[in-house]
């Protein structure tokens, strides 16, 4: 037994050992599991993050002119980003889908050509569903010239809407993108068909302008104009349907435009402008910014007055615009729809708080300054434009902020000669200056060592020394990188600044490059917006970079036998001014000189008659186009930032555009508030708006400056009013070129209640204070003068001295003059004005 019990404890431990081992094994083995499952977690954590963390954006999508895909790919994030395949569908083609694997990553700021990672053929005339997705499993929806199923909100007007024959009427289509899923709408295409009413001819003498949009984002409005001649008889005219390539069938608009009078018997050569009131005829839904400032409640008046004399030029980022309407004499509703501001201005070169450049070119201009030249934008060297050599091609879009550029081809080139003494000392000479440039360019990969991208100095000169931008410096270490560098001392001191890293720049994408000379023998290099190197030698015995050949600054060549194949989209010099900082050099790499070169901020309000605001229509930043005052410089006159600021070709033209859902309903007594404001100088361009311009080359669609409100009524009143029992006097000037007489039979004053009911006149009594009557025409206006017209007050019927019984009632009345009369060719006039709505008092 006692061998028995001692076998049954053998047995027993070993169980137990089993019994441990397998208790053991269990807890590692779920340990094991435990500690995978944790990792997986960690894992799965990350991805989540960088998931988060991950941003790419389609930056532009084109079609080349061989019909291939192509656009760009911009990693917006922080973290390396796989852009994995491309899904392409043709709209309304079955089993039409393709894949393309991409499979490239792209590095935090960097960019991705489409073209180069995929092969599709494209047809202009179709519309194409995209879809592209990340490594991670974020997917970009966009379409390109098509919106897919989707209706988008389409608005047209026709302004005037009511023309006489043999005149113009300018439509504006206006497409806004409310697609879901905030999707993108690439190369936005117009469409607009056009029926005639009756017999008329209908001659398109522009249009579309643009034409075509190369994107659209969420909630973004693309505007298009047309211009049109309709000849032929009253109430004749056109139907005009519009809608954009590819929509769905039933997402178009319509509008007409009709002919209701012959306004001209036969045109005189000599033309008449208002003086007080211009010669434009808007109506009352054009609300024109005037630079009065009477009977505000704090800023500047509008109505639909015409603009008034010489003008004014505002800067909101200095001081914000505001503009208001005077208060409304009835309840007034504004219905639901589009509110239009078509703004003229032009743009400064940088944002507030960086000094301005002492010379820059912006490309946004092509033979501006006469053929093969390229204007200067600051003025500072307004005569030193930039001269091809070879022809460098321009292009009008495609730059980084898809604005101008000029291609190099490696056998042209651009250059200036430094003719005027006075300008080459302060601006363009070096010398012993600090000095900064900055520039935008974009390099194919090359197998060159060395190739200069702008540059003083010619190297054909051995006298001369060099500060220069360049790929390379020819050796093979320094293949592909960035070179800064100037010397001094007749070439025998050399600084220079080098890119860091394996990182190279002939990979056919655009980055923005800064050179910055503090003092002699140092050097600092930026790269969008990031340090690259400092470099601080030992000093020389000179600090003089001497370059003074008659053809002395480059782009695309160092004046001998090295040229640049690539392309360069802008060009600023700063010379003896303070050396930016990395703030500075971040802010400029991230400025816009494209679609978004300002972010102003708009607001609509509806206020009491002192300004208290009861409703605001619209509140927010909106993106307005960089635009280069140099951009319409020509053979005779070149404009820049320095030209005066009334000269019509300094501005250009750009609209503000909202839409609201539901009507505004204005109590008697109450104004529309209009202001544009500045929320931050960083990386936002300031501009110059212009506003009450009289001269005559401002016309609609491109006046000065205003803002189209939705359908209104009654329409908006005018600051213009008057007593009843006073005659009224209006100026006007004769531009010429010939001189002519007033009649009294065609000369009147018109004034019509709001309703179209009622309408009173009032008879010409004297021109520049000498009677018109039935046996005598006014004296002579020369070519150039003005004719000061004087009306009896206004009655029902019109007459001399009209009784009070029969005089107009007090009230807001439509008011037009009409002049007629002969100039000394023996041409008749006959001209209509729209004054707008006046108010009548007593």
């Amino acid at each position: 037994m006692r061998k028995h019990r001692g076998l049954s404890a053998v047995v027993g431990a070993v169980f137990l050992v089993a019994v441990v081992v397998s208790a053991l094994s269990y807890v590692t083995y779920s340990m094991n599991v435990l500690g995978t499952f944790s990792e997986s977690l960690v894992t799965e954590e990350k991805r989540q993050q960088d998931k988060q963390d991950e941003e790419f954006e389609i930056m532009s999508v084109n079609i080349t002119p061989a019909n291939k895909l192509d656009g760009i790919v911009k990693n917006t994030g922080q973290i390396p980003v796989e852009i994995k395949s491309l899904w392409i569908e043709e709209v309304d083609a079955l089993d039409s889908v393709k894949k393309f694997n991409i499979g490239t990553v792209i590095a935090p700021g960097n960019q991705l050509s489409l073209i180069s990672s995929v092969d599709f053929d494209m047809d202009p005339a179709k519309g194409y569903a995209m879809k592209m997705v990340s490594g991670r499993g974020h997917i970009k929806s966009f379409y390109v010239n098509s919106p897919s199923s989707q209706n988008l909100l389409l608005n047209i007007h026709a302004i005037p809407e009511f023309v006489p024959s043999e005149f113009t009427t300018t439509v504006l289509f206006t497409v806004v993108n409310n697609m879901s899923n905030n999707n993108i709408l690439y190369n936005v295409i117009p469409s607009v068909s056009m029926t005639t009413i009756g017999a008329a001819t209908i001659d398109q003498l522009s249009g579309p302008t643009p034409a075509s949009y190369p994107s659209l984002g969420p909630g973004e409005i693309a505007t298009f104009e047309y211009v049109y001649q309709l000849t032929g008889d009253v109430d004749e005219g056109a139907i005009f349907d519009a809608t954009i390539a590819n929509a769905v069938a039933e997402n178009f608009v319509t509008t007409t435009a009709l002919i209701k009078e012959i306004t001209l018997a036969s045109e005189a050569g000599t033309a008449f402008e208002s003086f007080m009131l211009s010669s434009i005829q808007t109506g009352n839904d054009v609300l024109y910014f005037h630079d009065n400032t009477e009977l505000t409640p704090g800023g500047y008046q509008m109505d639909g007055s015409d603009p008034i004399g010489g003008g004014s030029t505002g800067n909101p980022s200095i001081t914000a615009l505001t503009f208001w309407s005077t208060n409304v004499t009835s309840s007034t509703v504004v219905a639901n729809g589009i509110w239009n501001s078509r703004l003229a201005y032009y743009s400064n070169l940088v944002p507030n708080g960086i000094s301005q450049p002492s010379f820059a070119f912006m490309f946004e201009c092509n033979n501006c300054g006469g053929t093969g030249h390229t204007s200067e934008s600051t003025g500072n060297i307004s005569i030193d434009d930039f001269v091809k050599s070879g022809g460098p091609t321009w292009h009008s879009t495609g730059g980084p902020h898809n604005d101008g550029y000029f291609s190099y081809d490696g056998n042209d080139y651009h250059s200036a000669e430094w003719d005027a003494a006075s300008e080459y000392l302060v601006y363009q000479d070096i010398s012993t200056n600090p000095a900064y440039t900055a520039i935008w360019v974009r390099i194919p990969a090359t197998t060159d060592n060395y190739m200069p991208i702008v540059r003083w100095g010619d190297e054909n000169e051995s006298n001369e020394d060099e500060y220069e931008i360049a790929l390379g410096d020819g050796t093979v270490g320094n293949h592909g990188k960035i070179v800064y560098r100037f010397t001094t001392n007749v070439d025998t001191d050399v600084t220079t600044c080098v890119s860091t890293g394996s990182t190279v720049y002939d990979t056919n994408t655009w980055f923005h490059v800064i050179g910055v000379r503090p003092a002699d023998d140092q050097c600092t290099l930026y790269i969008d917006g990031i340090l690259q190197e400092s470099q601080n030698h030992a000093p020389d015995s000179t600090s003089d970079v001497d370059v003074d050949d008659p053809d002395d600054i480059f782009i695309g060549f160092n004046g001998d036998a090295d040229y640049l194949i690539g392309d360069v989209a802008m060009f600023m010099h700063w010379n003896n001014v303070a050396a930016l900082d990395a703030t500075d050099a971040y802010d400029l790499y991230n400025t816009n000189y494209g679609t978004n070169g300002t972010r102003a901020h708009f607001t609509l309000q509806r206020t009491t008659g002192t300004g208290i605001v009861q409703e605001t229509i619209y509140d927010n930043n909106f993106d307005l186009n960089f635009h280069d005052p140099a951009k319409n410089s020509d053979t005779n006159t070149r404009y820049d930032l320095q030209t005066n600021n009334d000269t019509y070709a300094k501005y250009s033209f750009y609209n503000f555009t909202t839409t609201t859902s539901s009507n505004s309903t204005f109590a008697i007594g109450e104004r529309l508030k209009f202001e544009i404001s500045w929320d931050s100088d960083t990386q936002n361009i300031p501009i110059n708006i212009r506003f009450d311009d009289d001269d005559s080359q401002f016309a609609l669609p491109d006046a000065s400056s205003y803002i189209q409100p939705p359908t209104t009524i009654p329409d908006w009143p005018s600051y213009t009013t008057f007593d009843r029992d006073d005659k009224v006097t209006l100026s006007t000037f004769n531009n010429g070129p010939l001189g002519a007489w007033f009649t009294y039979q065609g000369t009147r004053f018109i004034l019509t209640t709001l309703d179209g009911t009622t309408s009173y006149g009032a008879l010409v009594d004297k021109v520049n204070a000498t009677s018109v009557n039935e046996d005598q025409d006014s004296i002579y206006i020369p070519n150039q003068n003005y004719a000061a017209i004087e009306f009896f007050q206004f009655g029902n019927p019109p007459q001399i001295q009209p009784p009070s019984n029969q005089r107009v009632p007090v009230g807001a009345y439509d008011a037009a003059i009409f002049l007629s009369g002969y100039d000394d060719s023996g041409n008749i006039f006959l001209k209509t004005i729209n004054l707008g709505v006046i108010v009548v008092t007593d």
